[in-house]
């Protein structure tokens, strides 16, 4: 089966300083991949290379056999590589819905609406009215996953969920999740461990369904 999202001998960083190191990820269609590692060792540095908010400084990211290494992120979310980023970054000041209404900017074409971020997470349309700022910590998670899912991606990143529980759907349906943890989630197919920016991959063959 061809990768939806690959990484080769990734390495960026912050001067000379490297945060990651020569890392390799390969994520089919509908798998659930954990990146694991304790503060510091450079999942959110990673993710966000993937996506395209951090240069990297070599190697490559191919997206559907496409290489994007060097793509703005508004064009890669366009071909369907979205991350819900760390503590979320919800826009406070706006409702729920209209933070929902931000993710499909630049979104790909698919069937994630309204409807159906609602489907997946009920609580979030008694909610939709409500300003992002008063929103409990999984509300808020919540509501940024459902951002990331408006612009009807191929591949999810989760940088730090708290939640996982509802996610095993996505997967079912075919949608890849990468999530970035401390602690390696429940039903993930792949783990890589990072330490000092280099990783460490380990199959889960119960978990890992073709």
């Amino acid at each position: 089966m061809n990768a939806v999202l690959e990484v080769t001998a990734l390495s960026a960083g912050y001067g000379a300083a490297r945060a990651i190191r020569a890392v390799t990820i390969r994520v089919e269609q509908g798998e659930h991949h954990a990146i694991v590692g304790g503060p510091g060792s450079g999942k959110s540095t990673l993710l966000r290379t993937v996506v395209g908010l951090h240069p990297a400084a070599n190697g490559t990211i191919r997206f559907n056999d496409t290489d994007i290494t060097r793509e703005r992120p508004e064009w890669r979310k366009a071909r369907g590589l979205c991350l819900m980023p760390q503590n979320h970054r919800l826009f406070t000041s706006l409702t729920v819905e209209e933070n929902l209404l931000v993710g499909a900017r630049w979104g790909a074409p698919g069937p994630w609406t309204l409807s159906r971020v609602y489907e997946l997470y009920p609580y979030l349309l008694e909610k939709r009215r409500a300003l992002a700022a008063s929103l409990t910590l999984s509300e808020h998670q919540a509501a940024a996953v459902g951002r990331a899912l408006m612009a009807n991606p191929r591949i999810l990143l989760l940088d730090a969920p708290a939640d996982l529980a509802a996610l095993g759907r996505l997967t079912k349906e075919g949608l890849a999740v990468v999530a970035a943890t401390r602690e390696v989630p429940a039903g993930a197919c792949h783990v890589h461990r990072l330490i000092d920016g280099t990783v460490t991959t380990t199959r889960t063959e119960v978990r890992c369904r073709r």
